[in-house]
């Protein structure tokens, strides 16, 4: 189940169906607001998973995420699962409430209050964690889970052994993700070359990740993120904040010397310096994320045996 949106989470839950479907198993999405006039959005429609309308059957097992908590406790036959590709996009509020029982989910389930850690953890759905952060967040709440991890496109992963020539001085950032720290680093070294990635094709993104020797992401890293892994087999560098997903090294495998503190009296110093160091010595600092390039490459395997460890046990 998904939002019909482009964006990442209901891309995963695309690759999820079409895995599901390679594996022999009969699924389908269910697009919200439940309506019965959708259409595949035309970036997933090569995943080839077809549309299903929303029904509370005994034969059905939901996988919806973590945004759309609300529709387990609705679910009175289906069974269900919480796939948690993010940990701040559940954002519990807790001076809200949902009434416990009601027949039906409404039209916006996506819009309702999140169930709270304790409801989830007595729910009988089960709990699928993206992430080492979100497993972590989860056992803090004393909710088990089981870890289905994901995979980049395979359009970042062609043709990659030339991925480290013609490459320019330049730092390449997503305006979303933590813009007010790049904003401070934009002003306090405006000589570099600075690239924004907006605007873009996936082939522009592939082209731009490739041309540029370092990428930067000082955003809150819900999950374990993309374009950090995408920027990092297209030949790239990766600096990141400690923030999320990025504080440990099992989301975001990289150097510890290229995770800096953007709290830190000598942040923008740092980061100054150590733009220099990579752009200087490129092909050596390159090679220090050689590991993390080959994680990624095979996250794609790697995901097929999370998929058929987790389904093939549900009966």
């Amino acid at each position: 189940m998904a939002p019909r949106v482009v964006t990442g989470g209901p891309e995963l839950l695309h690759q999820l169906g079409a895995e599901l479907r390679d594996l022999g198993f009969d699924a389908a999405m269910c697009y919200y607001p439940f309506r019965n006039d959708y259409e595949t959005p035309e970036p997933y429609v090569k995943y080839e998973v077809p549309i299903a309308p929303f029904e509370d059957r005994r034969d059905i097992f939901y996988v919806v995420p973590e945004v759309t908590t609300p529709l387990v406790h609705y679910l009175k036959r289906a069974r269900s699962a919480i796939w948690w590709l993010s940990v701040h996009n559940y954002q519990y509020q807790p001076k809200f409430s949902v009434k416990p029982f009601r027949p039906a989910p409404p039209i916006e389930v996506g819009m309702l209050q999140r169930m709270s850690p304790g409801r989830l953890r007595w729910s009988r759905c089960l709990h699928f964690s993206q992430s080492q952060f979100a497993t972590d967040f989860l056992a803090g709440h004393r909710i088990r889970s089981q870890h289905l991890g994901d995979y980049v496109n395979a359009e970042f992963l062609e043709g990659t052994d030339t991925v480290h020539s013609g490459k320019t001085n330049t730092i390449a950032y997503n305006p979303a993700k933590g813009i007010e720290v790049t904003q401070r680093l934009l002003e306090c070294w405006p000589e570099f070359d600075w690239l924004p990635l907006t605007g873009m094709t996936r082939a522009e993104l592939v082209a731009r990740l490739r041309s540029v020797k370092l990428y930067i992401d000082f955003g809150h890293h819900p999950g374990k993120d993309r374009i950090p892994r995408e920027a990092a087999v297209s030949g790239a560098c990766v600096i990141t904040g400690r923030e999320g997903a990025a504080a440990n090294s099992v989301d975001v495998p990289i150097p510890e010397k290229y995770k800096l503190d953007q709290e830190a009296p000598d942040f923008t110093e740092r980061f100054g310096g150590l733009v220099r160091d990579i752009f200087v010595n490129f092909r050596t600092r390159s090679a220090e994320f050689d590991a993390y390039r080959e994680r990624t490459k095979g996250e794609r395997a790697a995901f097929r045996a999370d998929v058929e460890r987790i389904f093939s046990k549900l009966g």
